[in-house]
């Protein structure tokens, strides 16, 4: 069996690939590293690699990530809204005269944002605002 198909050893593959400008990309970060340096989840990872199309290979079982876009997309984090800018169910309820599950239809409705803290949940004010006040002349 051995005479008839001797073992070949293959050449390494050199894979490239390219951005969107057609440069090659040539610095990688594995998703190890990308968890370990800005601290985001697996998942995030790759939702994040998904959504900003970042050119990855896959090398030897490994999703390697170019190093330039990584660098781009993950440092670049929208800062969180004070904690002000948050108004409560029942503080939105009061002000617009409406009941929780219309409340919450709007919500899920218009993919608001919100947060639960304890038993209380909170929007932001500044997208039921935009979504419930009457438009002005």
């Amino acid at each position: 069996m051995i005479d008839a198909r001797p073992y070949e050893r293959k050449p390494k593959t050199t894979e490239t690939v390219s951005d969107e400008n057609g440069e090659a990309v040539t610095e990688f970060y594995t998703t190890k590293e990308i968890i370990e340096k800005f601290r985001v989840s697996n998942s995030w990872v790759f939702a994040l690699g998904k959504a900003h199309n970042i050119p990855k290979v896959y090398h030897r079982g490994k999703t390697l990530w170019s190093k330039a876009h990584c660098d781009r997309v993950f440092t670049a984090k929208p800062e969180p809204p004070k904690e002000y800018d948050w108004i409560s169910y029942s503080e939105v309820r009061a002000e617009y005269n409406l009941t929780h599950d219309q409340l919450h239809n709007y919500v899920k409705y218009h993919g608001l944002r919100r947060k639960k803290v304890g038993k209380y949940t909170y929007v932001l004010r500044s997208e039921i605002d935009a979504i419930l006040r009457p438009p002005t002349r």
